[in-house]
């Protein structure tokens, strides 16, 4: 009964705690919906905390203090105890403080919860400040500043000049930049720019953030700027920006990057549900020139009711938009929801590109976010591209998300647009898999790519027109699957492309690779892409179904399901032979008529000699990505005697696709493999766990399929997903 009372006592704390959770979360998201500011903010300070303008016994906190302890040496820093000591720095002592200058807290600092957010009134104006700022883990409570008039920053920083920040915690933060006609009015729960230095071990809680360039952490970052292990989370943002400012944008961590910024081991988890002003949105960085980003994590989603088709707008999971410069993306992964009108993507919003040397490498990245542009360009890596040169290289990535776009939607990029007659786009995918759906509502979806267009335009040199232009599509060791659908333009690879009739055809290169997907689609739409289009717009020329592409396949398999106006046809296919090229164009009408020469190819061919799939499904460069045939044990029954027999069985039609190509097929409870047999009668294959005694009752184990395949016997492969039994669920 005791036992029965404390969990039932347990059971109310936890709902407690849910609903506490609950009511907080209800004001965030309440406030991010406002369109003017909320009528209060800020977080429940501890008991026992004395408030700045309070006076409570010995502890006066109506006046900063006079001086600080200390004499600002690293041995002997200045000491901040209390806000009366930390409104003496933010008003004195910073802006003396040179590199040599030092400061570290003693104790929290407290402001109190805000009730009045109508007043133009701050608390304290944000300081420059050059030196070397310790928090050693305390926090700075409910600080605030709100602006009416031109300003700088609101933040708890103005400006950092080759200073360092470490080990502080913001929370309940109220900071708000409504200055007029300031392209540069930095909103951030930390620094409104930092010019050089280094941000290490502060986190962000609860902020309200509104300006043109907000950060969760920093507004505008520049010059040598190292930010890492810090976090931001909760709380939400206000955007004050129109489409009149140069690059408003907010970002999970930095809102803006202009310098050589480099950003590790940092999360956000602010989100905000409704905006109607041109911003790019970025859950580390908003927008960037150059920047490096690793091991960065985003969970905040954003969803937009801007219904203007702006194109130049960015939102991502990991940077909202990238301007003429290289970035690099490493081991980061993005698990919010992204809703706007265009270029959306899991990792990158938009890239835009008017020179060489640019381009977005992403190694060990995954999207799990669901991705939805109400205009155009989604990509479950990258949303959209636009410019001369560009080099898109996705290593050992993957995306799981759902991606959905009005026009141009893609597992990898949504849409590709070349600009000048010298533009040169590389797509390439090294050990890349996509596991999302792709749906276009009207045009262009692909597993890889939406919509590839290229310049129209060619340099006539001797009377001869002369295409500078070098765009393919190279995919290596990778697994594309998912289901594709639009209304027109729909393809394996490629939703559609675009270019004249005199240009270098689309060159695509599948190298060990496999795709496994079934194509939904009205008309315009093939096995391997879509639509070529001769313009860049559907009204300005003809489609056609193969002209203008070629395909080179070695060691790849497609499995493919083409329902193409009406008629179905399981268009599997496998090309064997190193360096076959097929001419598409030699195919007829293949494309637009399912019932050619692909649907005469429904039986697979046997793999090549030289198989790597089974070599990278296991895991050894790939993050988190499954097996391309997904096989789990089905169900299990028992036998009971004087020992005990576990039989697990696996329907035969679950491993359809494989029948036949394997060698040897096997449970697996992590310490001993076990053979099974295929029963006619019930149509299973089962494995016998036979001589189980008593003692193996309540005993649970986690069995797994496991296989050989005919051309690789000495390389078992073992399935993901494994299936928890015990003999005592089946006594």
């Amino acid at each position: 009964m005791k036992q029965t009372k404390r969990t039932l006592v347990s059971l109310l704390l936890v709902f407690a705690m849910l609903a506490t959770c609950l009511v907080a979360f209800s004001v965030t998201s309440s406030a991010a919906l406002a369109t003017e500011l909320p009528t209060s903010w800020g977080a429940e300070l501890p008991e026992g905390a004395v408030a700045w303008g309070q006076k409570i016994g010995d502890k006066d906190m109506t006046k900063a203090s006079e001086k600080l302890e200390g004499s600002g040496t690293e041995k002997d820093p200045y000491r901040i105890a209390n806000v009366a000591d930390f409104m003496y720095f933010v008003n004195t002592a910073a802006a003396a403080a040179t590199a040599n200058t030092y400061f570290e807290m003693t104790g929290d600092v407290y402001f109190p919860v805000i009730t009045d957010t109508t007043k133009n009134s701050r608390d304290f104006t944000p300081p420059t400040f050059a030196g070397y700022f310790d928090g050693k883990g305390h926090t700075i409570w409910n600080p605030r500043n709100r602006y009416a008039k031109n300003a700088e920053a609101a933040s708890i920083f103005g400006t950092l000049n080759g200073a360092t920040v470490k080990n502080l915690t913001v929370k309940g933060a109220f900071l708000v930049n409504t200055a007029a006609n300031a392209d540069t009015a930095n909103a951030a729960g930390l620094a409104g720019t930092i010019s050089g230095g280094t941000i290490k071990n502060c986190h962000v809680v609860d902020a309200y953030l509104a300006g043109v360039r907000m950060g969760g952490l920093v507004g505008t970052a520049s010059s040598a700027v190292t930010i890492e292990n810090c976090s931001v989370t909760g709380g939400t943002f206000n955007p004050t920006a129109s489409a009149a400012y140069l690059y408003p944008c907010f970002g999970g961590i930095v809102g803006y990057a202009g310098g050589t910024v480099t950003v590790k081991n940092c999360e956000n988890s602010m989100s905000c549900e409704s905006d109607d002003k041109f911003i790019d949105i970025g859950g580390i960085v908003g927008f960037t020139k150059t920047v490096t980003i690793e091991n960065c994590r985003n969970y905040g989603s954003y969803t937009s009711t801007l219904t203007a088709d702006n194109a130049s707008m960015g939102i991502g999971g990991i940077v909202g938009r990238v301007y003429n410069a290289p970035i690099s993306l490493t081991n980061c992964y993005n698990y919010g929801d992204f809703t706007a009108s265009n270029n959306c993507g899991g990792l990158v919003g938009l890239f835009v590109a008017s020179g060489g040397g640019a381009s977005i490498p992403t190694t060990g990245c995954v999207n799990y976010g669901n991705i939805t542009a109400k205009g155009k360009n989604a990509g479950g890596l990258i949303g959209g591209t636009n410019g001369w040169v560009g080099t898109f290289t996705a290593q050992d990535s993957a995306n799981y998300g759902t991606i959905m776009a009005n026009n141009c939607a893609g597992g990898y990029i949504g849409g590709i647009l070349m600009t000048s007659t010298k533009a040169s786009v590389l797509v390439k995918c090294e050990n890349y898999a996509n596991y999302g759906n792709v749906t276009a509502t009207n045009k262009f979806a692909g597993l890889l790519v939406g919509f590839y267009s290229r310049a129209n335009t060619g340099v006539i040199q001797d009377n001869v027109t002369v295409w500078n232009t070098v765009w393919n599509i190279s995919v290596n060791n990778s697994v594309l699957t998912g289901n594709v659908s639009a209304t027109a333009c729909a393809g394996s690879i490629c939703g559609g492309y675009a270019s004249t009739l005199e240009s270098k055809p689309l060159t695509m290169s599948l190298t060990k690779s496999y795709v496994d997907c079934s194509i939904t689609a009205a008309e315009r739409s093939g096995v391997i892409s879509g639509g070529w289009l001769s313009k860049d717009t559907e009204a300005a020329g003809t489609f056609y179904d193969t002209t203008g592409m070629s395909l080179t396949t070695t060691d790849s398999k497609f499995n493919v399901t083409l329902n193409l106006n009406g008629a179905t046809s399981n268009t599997c296919y496998y090309v064997a032979d190193a360096g076959q090229t097929i001419s598409l164009t030699a195919l007829g009408d293949a494309f637009s008529n399912p019932t050619a020469e692909y649907s005469a190819k429904n039986t697979l061919n046997s793999y090549a000699k030289t198989n790597s799939l089974s070599k990278w499904v296991k895991g050894t460069t790939a993050p988190e990505l499954a097996i391309f045939y997904r096989v789990s044990v089905d169900g299990a029954n028992v036998a009971l005697n004087d020992t005990m027999t576990l039989k697990l069985f696996v329907k035969a039609s679950s491993v359809k696709g494989i029948k036949g190509e394997f060698s040897t097929i096997m449970v697996n409870d992590g310490t001993k493999d076990y053979a099974g047999a295929l029963d006619d009668t019930s149509e299973n294959y089962v494995f016998e766990i036979a001589g189980l005694s008593a003692k193996d009752m309540g005993t649970t184990k986690t069995y797994k399929i496991k296989y050989t395949l005919n051309i690789d016997t000495a390389n078992p492969i073992v399935c993901n997903g494994g299936v928890e039994y015990s003999p005592l669920q089946y006594a």
